[in-house]
């Protein structure tokens, strides 16, 4: 079944409504924010310059590098398994935006109702790890994980948990009786 276009309305405001509690705080720089389609090849100009804006305001290289290490793998994970509207398209909602301390990302997306269960089980599983075996999953995983019919073989959030160095929070917010909005946040230390 594909998106209406009352329900794809209904998460656009939503993203919105998030970048606005971002936007409104003194302590965020908001670098980027987007929301709508989100399709190749559109994704990798996005990436592009958003690394022309951050490395503006950002010093640290490695901080960078590591923050395009589990951005690049967060909107690949939205791309591949998004719910797609009538035209075939995935729509995401995006915020970039740096604290004092943390660059970090907000990421937004419709998913199943199901797969919004098993995504906030993956994180909770994976957050509550420390690296030792958080790293010791990935390659368990890379070397036995079984892959899906979209090619995957959940290392996504491993990965991002991972490179990021940090806990990955989530949340999923009612969209419509079999779609959710799943929020996510990354952010890497600078």
């Amino acid at each position: 079944m594909k998106l209406k276009t009352e329900t794809l309305d209904k998460f656009h405001n939503h993203s919105n409504l998030s970048y606005v509690a971002i936007r409104d705080r003194d302590e965020y720089d908001v670098l980027l924010n987007y929301i709508g389609e989100f399709e190749e090849p559109f994704s990798s100009s996005l990436s592009s310059r958003l690394e022309r804006i951050i490395a503006e305001k950002i010093e640290s290289r490695q901080s960078i590098k590591r923050f395009f290490s589990v951005f690049v793998e967060a909107i690949q994970n939205i791309r591949l398994h998004g719910i797609t509207d009538s035209k075939d398209e995935v729509h995401a909602g995006i915020i970039v935006y740096k604290s004092s301390t943390q660059l970090k990302a907000n990421l937004l997306n419709i998913v199943s109702a199901r797969q919004a269960e098993h995504l906030l089980a993956k994180y909770d599983e994976v957050n509550t790890m420390d690296r030792k075996d958080l790293k010791k999953m990935y390659m368990d995983v890379m070397m036995h994980g079984e892959l899906s019919n979209k090619g995957g073989a959940g290392l996504g959030i491993i990965t991002i948990v991972l490179r990021s160095k940090n806990p990955c929070w989530c949340k999923v917010y009612p969209l419509t009786d079999g779609y959710k909005i799943f929020e996510s946040s990354i952010s890497v230390d600078l």
